[in-house]
Protein backbone atom coordinates (compact mmCIF):
# COMPACT_ATOMS: atom_id res chain seq x y z
CA UNK A 1 0.00 0.00 0.00
CA UNK A 2 0.75 3.69 -0.40
CA UNK A 3 1.19 3.89 3.37
CA UNK A 4 3.24 0.92 3.95
CA UNK A 5 5.48 2.09 0.44
CA UNK A 6 6.31 5.71 2.93
CA UNK A 7 7.15 4.01 5.75
CA UNK A 8 9.64 1.76 3.85
CA UNK A 9 11.24 4.88 2.50
CA UNK A 10 11.05 6.52 6.03
CA UNK A 11 13.05 4.05 7.59
CA UNK A 12 15.79 3.89 4.68
CA UNK A 13 16.11 7.46 4.97
CA UNK A 14 16.52 7.93 8.74
CA UNK A 15 17.17 5.85 11.80
CA UNK A 16 13.37 6.66 13.81
CA UNK A 17 13.28 6.37 17.69
CA UNK A 18 11.43 3.94 19.21
CA UNK A 19 9.22 6.85 20.57
CA UNK A 20 8.45 7.48 16.77
CA UNK A 21 8.10 4.20 15.45
CA UNK A 22 5.67 3.63 17.89
CA UNK A 23 3.43 6.63 17.34
CA UNK A 24 3.45 5.53 13.98
CA UNK A 25 2.29 2.09 15.09
CA UNK A 26 -0.53 3.56 16.56
CA UNK A 27 -1.67 5.25 13.79
CA UNK A 28 -1.42 2.53 11.47
CA UNK A 29 -3.41 -0.05 13.68
CA UNK A 30 -6.17 3.31 14.35
CA UNK A 31 -6.53 3.33 11.23
CA UNK A 32 -7.53 -0.19 10.56
CA UNK A 33 -9.82 -0.47 13.58
CA UNK A 34 -11.73 2.79 12.25
CA UNK A 35 -12.14 1.50 9.06
CA UNK A 36 -14.23 -1.52 10.24
CA UNK A 37 -17.72 -1.49 10.04
CA UNK A 38 -19.67 -4.37 11.91
CA UNK A 39 -20.31 -5.65 8.90
CA UNK A 40 -16.74 -5.91 7.63
CA UNK A 41 -15.90 -7.22 11.12
CA UNK A 42 -18.25 -10.05 11.12
CA UNK A 43 -17.39 -11.16 7.46
CA UNK A 44 -14.02 -11.88 8.72
CA UNK A 45 -12.91 -15.49 7.84
CA UNK A 46 -11.57 -17.70 11.08
CA UNK A 47 -7.94 -16.94 11.14
CA UNK A 48 -5.29 -19.24 12.94
CA UNK A 49 -1.59 -17.02 13.01
CA UNK A 50 1.87 -17.73 13.65
CA UNK A 51 4.50 -14.85 12.95
CA UNK A 52 7.48 -15.96 13.58
CA UNK A 53 8.55 -12.07 13.51
CA UNK A 54 6.50 -9.06 13.33
CA UNK A 55 8.27 -5.69 12.04
CA UNK A 56 7.29 -2.51 11.37
CA UNK A 57 9.96 -0.24 9.43
CA UNK A 58 12.72 -1.38 10.74
CA UNK A 59 11.53 -1.96 14.77
CA UNK A 60 11.16 -5.86 15.61
CA UNK A 61 7.72 -6.17 17.51
CA UNK A 62 8.82 -10.05 18.49
CA UNK A 63 6.99 -13.34 17.84
CA UNK A 64 3.34 -14.22 18.09
CA UNK A 65 0.47 -16.90 18.01
CA UNK A 66 -3.75 -16.55 17.97
CA UNK A 67 -6.24 -17.25 16.75
CA UNK A 68 -8.62 -14.66 15.26
CA UNK A 69 -12.35 -15.24 15.60
CA UNK A 70 -14.58 -12.06 14.52
CA UNK A 71 -18.53 -11.33 14.68
CA UNK A 72 -20.37 -8.34 13.90
CA UNK A 73 -19.96 -6.64 17.56
CA UNK A 74 -16.36 -8.03 18.15
CA UNK A 75 -12.44 -9.49 17.15
CA UNK A 76 -11.31 -12.05 19.40
CA UNK A 77 -7.69 -13.01 19.91
CA UNK A 78 -8.28 -16.35 21.37
CA UNK A 79 -5.30 -18.67 22.21
CA UNK A 80 -3.11 -15.65 22.10
CA UNK A 81 1.13 -16.19 23.42
CA UNK A 82 3.89 -13.86 22.30
CA UNK A 83 7.08 -12.59 23.31
CA UNK A 84 8.46 -8.97 22.55
CA UNK A 85 11.35 -6.75 23.65
CA UNK A 86 12.20 -8.79 26.66
CA UNK A 87 8.23 -9.82 27.52
CA UNK A 88 6.30 -13.54 27.50
CA UNK A 89 3.10 -12.73 27.09
CA UNK A 90 0.89 -15.78 27.91
CA UNK A 91 -2.23 -16.95 30.55
CA UNK A 92 -2.45 -16.24 34.12
CA UNK A 93 -1.84 -20.13 34.38
CA UNK A 94 0.44 -20.63 32.18
CA UNK A 95 -2.03 -21.09 28.96
CA UNK A 96 -2.93 -18.40 26.51
CA UNK A 97 -4.04 -15.15 26.70
CA UNK A 98 -6.65 -13.26 24.92
CA UNK A 99 -7.42 -10.44 23.72
CA UNK A 100 -10.39 -8.54 22.28
CA UNK A 101 -11.79 -5.85 20.67
CA UNK A 102 -15.65 -5.12 21.25
CA UNK A 103 -17.57 -2.80 19.39
CA UNK A 104 -20.41 -1.14 21.89
CA UNK A 105 -22.86 1.67 20.41
CA UNK A 106 -24.64 2.42 23.18
CA UNK A 107 -21.92 4.61 24.79
CA UNK A 108 -22.34 8.60 24.74
CA UNK A 109 -20.19 8.81 21.68
CA UNK A 110 -22.33 6.18 19.95
CA UNK A 111 -20.18 3.50 18.26
CA UNK A 112 -17.24 2.96 20.10
CA UNK A 113 -14.37 0.15 20.33
CA UNK A 114 -13.41 -1.60 23.89
CA UNK A 115 -10.01 -3.15 24.00
CA UNK A 116 -10.40 -6.40 26.61
CA UNK A 117 -6.52 -8.30 27.68
CA UNK A 118 -6.88 -11.34 30.11
CA UNK A 119 -3.21 -12.69 30.50
CA UNK A 120 0.43 -12.62 31.90
CA UNK A 121 3.47 -10.71 31.29
CA UNK A 122 6.63 -12.10 32.85
CA UNK A 123 10.62 -11.76 32.32
CA UNK A 124 13.44 -11.45 34.16
CA UNK A 125 15.07 -7.92 34.61
CA UNK A 126 12.35 -5.67 34.05
CA UNK A 127 14.75 -2.94 33.53
CA UNK A 128 15.59 -4.26 30.43
CA UNK A 129 11.69 -4.37 29.10
CA UNK A 130 11.62 -0.20 30.33
CA UNK A 131 14.59 0.12 28.49
CA UNK A 132 13.17 -1.39 25.23
CA UNK A 133 9.93 0.55 25.56
CA UNK A 134 12.03 3.89 25.39
CA UNK A 135 12.01 4.06 29.44
CA UNK A 136 13.74 4.88 31.95
CA UNK A 137 15.48 1.70 33.94
CA UNK A 138 13.55 2.39 37.23
CA UNK A 139 12.77 -1.24 38.37
CA UNK A 140 15.21 -4.16 38.35
CA UNK A 141 14.57 -7.32 39.17
CA UNK A 142 15.99 -11.12 38.78
CA UNK A 143 12.45 -11.76 37.50
CA UNK A 144 8.83 -10.44 37.59
CA UNK A 145 5.10 -11.54 36.64
CA UNK A 146 1.93 -9.17 35.96
CA UNK A 147 -1.30 -11.19 35.89
CA UNK A 148 -3.68 -8.51 33.91
CA UNK A 149 -7.27 -8.38 33.67
CA UNK A 150 -7.73 -4.70 31.97
CA UNK A 151 -10.53 -2.99 29.89
CA UNK A 152 -10.19 0.33 28.04
CA UNK A 153 -12.18 2.64 25.56
CA UNK A 154 -10.21 2.35 22.08
CA UNK A 155 -7.93 0.72 20.28
CA UNK A 156 -4.96 -1.66 21.53
CA UNK A 157 -2.94 0.93 21.20
CA UNK A 158 -4.79 3.44 23.12
CA UNK A 159 -3.87 2.21 26.68
CA UNK A 160 -3.34 5.18 28.26
CA UNK A 161 -3.19 5.06 32.52
CA UNK A 162 -6.57 7.63 32.86
CA UNK A 163 -8.21 4.87 31.01
CA UNK A 164 -7.51 1.99 32.38
CA UNK A 165 -10.07 -0.08 34.07
CA UNK A 166 -9.50 -3.61 35.67
CA UNK A 167 -6.74 -5.02 38.33
CA UNK A 168 -3.29 -5.90 37.97
CA UNK A 169 -1.90 -8.43 39.80
CA UNK A 170 2.05 -7.90 40.65
CA UNK A 171 5.00 -9.55 41.74
CA UNK A 172 8.89 -9.04 41.22
CA UNK A 173 11.63 -11.03 43.09
CA UNK A 174 15.64 -9.69 43.75
CA UNK A 175 15.95 -6.21 42.71
CA UNK A 176 15.42 -2.64 43.25
CA UNK A 177 14.00 0.72 42.67
CA UNK A 178 15.86 3.20 41.02
CA UNK A 179 14.84 7.10 42.16
CA UNK A 180 12.54 8.12 39.46
CA UNK A 181 12.67 11.77 38.12
CA UNK A 182 9.50 13.84 39.46
CA UNK A 183 9.05 14.88 35.43
CA UNK A 184 8.07 11.12 34.88
CA UNK A 185 4.67 10.96 33.21
CA UNK A 186 2.36 7.73 32.46
CA UNK A 187 2.35 4.56 34.85
CA UNK A 188 6.10 5.85 35.27
CA UNK A 189 4.71 8.97 37.46
CA UNK A 190 3.32 6.32 39.19
CA UNK A 191 6.23 4.63 40.01
CA UNK A 192 7.82 8.19 40.98
CA UNK A 193 4.19 9.31 43.14
CA UNK A 194 5.12 6.45 45.74
CA UNK A 195 8.74 6.33 45.32
CA UNK A 196 9.59 4.91 48.79
CA UNK A 197 13.37 5.33 48.55
CA UNK A 198 12.35 9.23 48.49
CA UNK A 199 9.54 8.57 51.41
CA UNK A 200 11.53 6.61 53.40
CA UNK A 201 14.21 9.33 53.49
CA UNK A 202 12.07 11.58 55.08
CA UNK A 203 10.54 9.41 57.70
CA UNK A 204 14.55 9.21 58.89
CA UNK A 205 14.70 6.14 59.69
CA UNK A 206 17.89 3.50 59.69
CA UNK A 207 17.43 1.53 56.34
CA UNK A 208 20.14 -0.74 55.13
CA UNK A 209 18.12 -1.88 51.81
CA UNK A 210 17.91 2.06 51.13
CA UNK A 211 20.84 3.23 48.69
CA UNK A 212 22.02 6.56 47.43
CA UNK A 213 20.72 4.92 44.35
CA UNK A 214 17.08 3.79 45.62
CA UNK A 215 15.82 0.98 47.14
CA UNK A 216 16.55 -2.82 47.15
CA UNK A 217 14.03 -6.06 47.67
CA UNK A 218 13.39 -9.74 47.99
CA UNK A 219 9.79 -9.78 47.15
CA UNK A 220 7.45 -6.96 45.73
CA UNK A 221 3.65 -8.14 45.79
CA UNK A 222 0.60 -6.44 45.21
CA UNK A 223 -2.64 -5.97 43.25
CA UNK A 224 -3.56 -2.65 41.59
CA UNK A 225 -6.90 -1.72 40.47
CA UNK A 226 -8.07 0.63 38.04
CA UNK A 227 -10.68 2.53 37.40
CA UNK A 228 -10.06 6.19 34.99
CA UNK A 229 -6.95 7.36 36.16
CA UNK A 230 -7.71 6.17 40.21
CA UNK A 231 -5.30 3.69 41.35
CA UNK A 232 -6.58 1.41 44.16
CA UNK A 233 -4.89 -1.06 46.10
CA UNK A 234 -7.17 0.07 49.68
CA UNK A 235 -8.06 -4.00 49.61
CA UNK A 236 -4.58 -5.59 48.61
CA UNK A 237 -2.00 -4.18 49.65
CA UNK A 238 1.87 -3.55 47.88
CA UNK A 239 4.16 -5.61 50.07
CA UNK A 240 7.91 -5.32 49.79
CA UNK A 241 9.69 -7.53 51.75
CA UNK A 242 14.33 -6.32 51.82
CA UNK A 243 16.94 -7.95 53.39
CA UNK A 244 16.30 -6.06 56.52
CA UNK A 245 12.49 -4.42 56.53
CA UNK A 246 8.89 -4.80 55.37
CA UNK A 247 7.07 -2.20 54.10
CA UNK A 248 3.66 -2.14 52.88
CA UNK A 249 1.04 0.51 51.20
CA UNK A 250 -2.36 0.62 51.41
CA UNK A 251 -4.72 3.59 49.77
CA UNK A 252 -4.46 4.90 46.39
CA UNK A 253 -3.35 7.35 43.63
CA UNK A 254 -5.94 9.90 41.60
CA UNK A 255 -3.93 10.22 38.19
CA UNK A 256 -6.59 12.60 37.28
CA UNK A 257 -5.39 15.38 40.38
CA UNK A 258 -2.34 13.81 41.34
CA UNK A 259 -2.92 13.22 44.77
CA UNK A 260 -2.32 9.99 46.71
CA UNK A 261 -4.13 9.26 49.88
CA UNK A 262 -1.75 6.01 51.41
CA UNK A 263 -1.09 4.55 54.87
CA UNK A 264 2.75 3.23 54.99
CA UNK A 265 3.34 0.95 57.33
CA UNK A 266 7.44 -0.01 57.69
CA UNK A 267 8.39 -2.94 59.82
CA UNK A 268 11.93 -2.52 60.76
CA UNK A 269 14.41 -4.25 64.11
CA UNK A 270 14.10 -1.59 66.98
CA UNK A 271 17.81 -2.32 67.78
CA UNK A 272 18.80 -0.64 64.62
CA UNK A 273 16.39 2.72 64.98
CA UNK A 274 16.82 3.30 69.05
CA UNK A 275 17.57 6.91 68.34
CA UNK A 276 14.47 7.22 66.55
CA UNK A 277 11.90 5.59 68.44
CA UNK A 278 13.43 7.39 72.00
CA UNK A 279 13.16 10.58 70.35
CA UNK A 280 10.10 9.94 68.83
CA UNK A 281 8.90 9.12 72.39
CA UNK A 282 9.56 12.20 73.96
CA UNK A 283 7.18 13.70 72.23
CA UNK A 284 4.43 11.68 73.14
CA UNK A 285 2.06 12.13 75.76
CA UNK A 286 3.35 11.16 79.04
CA UNK A 287 1.94 7.91 79.22
CA UNK A 288 2.66 6.64 75.40
CA UNK A 289 6.60 7.48 75.64
CA UNK A 290 6.53 5.40 79.46
CA UNK A 291 5.24 2.55 77.94
CA UNK A 292 7.05 2.94 74.95
CA UNK A 293 10.33 3.23 77.27
CA UNK A 294 9.67 0.37 79.22
CA UNK A 295 9.00 -1.75 76.12
CA UNK A 296 12.87 -0.81 74.79
CA UNK A 297 13.96 -1.91 78.16
CA UNK A 298 12.70 -5.20 78.05
CA UNK A 299 14.72 -7.76 76.06
CA UNK A 300 12.54 -7.26 73.37
CA UNK A 301 14.74 -4.91 71.27
CA UNK A 302 16.05 -7.32 68.81
CA UNK A 303 12.25 -7.94 67.79
CA UNK A 304 10.65 -6.22 64.77
CA UNK A 305 8.48 -3.46 65.35
CA UNK A 306 6.21 -1.21 62.74
CA UNK A 307 5.61 2.47 62.23
CA UNK A 308 2.66 3.31 60.69
CA UNK A 309 2.60 6.84 58.69
CA UNK A 310 -0.23 8.98 56.48
CA UNK A 311 1.47 9.69 52.98
CA UNK A 312 -1.22 12.38 51.55
CA UNK A 313 -1.62 15.23 49.00
CA UNK A 314 0.19 16.25 45.89
CA UNK A 315 2.81 13.59 44.18
CA UNK A 316 5.51 15.84 44.05
CA UNK A 317 5.25 16.83 47.49
CA UNK A 318 3.22 14.56 49.63
CA UNK A 319 2.99 14.97 53.47
CA UNK A 320 4.15 12.26 55.83
CA UNK A 321 2.75 12.46 59.14
CA UNK A 322 3.72 9.46 61.62
CA UNK A 323 0.34 7.75 63.46
CA UNK A 324 1.83 5.61 65.78
CA UNK A 325 4.22 2.50 66.92
CA UNK A 326 3.14 -0.97 66.89
CA UNK A 327 4.62 -4.49 67.69
CA UNK A 328 4.57 -6.20 64.22
CA UNK A 329 4.04 -9.41 66.18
Amino acid sequence: TETETETETETETETETADTVDTELSEEVHHVVSALSSAEMANLPDINVQLHQLKFGEEDFGEWEFELRASASKLSFNNLRGQIRHLQVMGNEGGPASFSWSLDDKTVEGEAFFSVFKGRLQGDNFADVLGAWGYPKLIVSESFSYDIDLKWQGDPTDYEFERLYGGVAMQLDKGSFIDAPSSSAGALKFISAISLSNILRRVKLDFSDLTDEGLSYDTVKGKLNFDAGVVNFDQNPIEMVGASSKISLLGSADFNKELMDVELSVTLPLASNLPWIVALAAGLPTAAGVYIISKLLQTQVDKLSSALYQVSGPFEDPEVKFLRLFDSH
